[in-house]
């Protein structure tokens, strides 16, 4: 996601994502990731399709 929206940008939006959903960030499961970014996915605009493209990668780098 950085490459996409900056680094600063991106860890803005997943640390916001990963507060509202209560996760711990240094704990973050396989689950956890998943859900940080359907969040984020959800939202319009380039961090909504950046992030649908992260899910993707991140299935085919992590499968379950």
């Amino acid at each position: 996601m950085s490459q996409s929206l900056g680094a600063n940008s991106a860890k803005a939006r997943v640390d916001d994502a990963v507060r509202a959903l209560r996760k711990d960030p240094a704990a973050l499961t396989r689950e956890d990731a998943f859900e940080v970014l359907e969040r984020l996915a959800k939202e319009k605009g380039l961090v909504g399709t950046t992030a649908r493209f992260a899910k993707v990668r991140l299935e085919l780098q992590w499968p379950s």
